[in-house]
């Protein structure tokens, strides 16, 4: 793919900073929510899906989890600590949120959670360039690890 440590060593620093940006921006948006009060967030949320055909202790066990998910996976993306389950835990938040978006209709919202399933496709995408990370430093990724902890890593 890459005809030159130089051009290689540029994609991996391009990598590195699309995994720190999304990372930071996904614990920053779980821990916003804590920060202002979860039911600032959760009580109009968990209205806006008053006549969508979900179960409505669905709905509320989702919209208090999200905040969650998005603090931890944030912080797995952002460090590089497991970071390819970071990011397919990543993948499974975003299509849990697009059936949401979906089943509520807020279509300029689901254009917006497309953007980042971009950014988490090209982040799947680019796990060998995962290198200033946690997982390099205790030996995790794919290309180094033994085969039984890279299947995590």
């Amino acid at each position: 793919m890459f005809n030159d440590s130089f051009s290689k060593s540029n994609a991996a620093v391009a990598y590195v900073i699309v995994r720190l940006s999304f990372g930071l921006a996904m614990f920053m948006h779980g821990l916003a929510r804590f920060i202002a009060g979860i039911d600032k967030y959760a009580k109009p949320t968990i209205a806006g899906f008053d006549n969508v055909a979900l179960p409505h202790a669905l709905v509320v066990f989702a919209v208090y989890a999200i905040p969650c998910a998005e603090l931890l996976i944030g912080l797995f993306v952002l460090f590089g600590f497991l970071t390819r389950m970071g990011i397919l835990a990543s993948a499974l938040l975003m299509l849990l949120l697009i059936f949401g978006t979906s089943m509520e209709q807020n279509w300029a919202a689901l254009a917006i959670q497309l953007t980042y399933v971009l950014i988490v496709a090209v982040l799947y995408l680019g796990l060998d360039l995962n290198g200033f990370c946690v997982d390099s430093y205790l030996g995790l990724n794919r290309s180094t690890a033994p085969q039984s902890v890279a299947r995590f890593a």
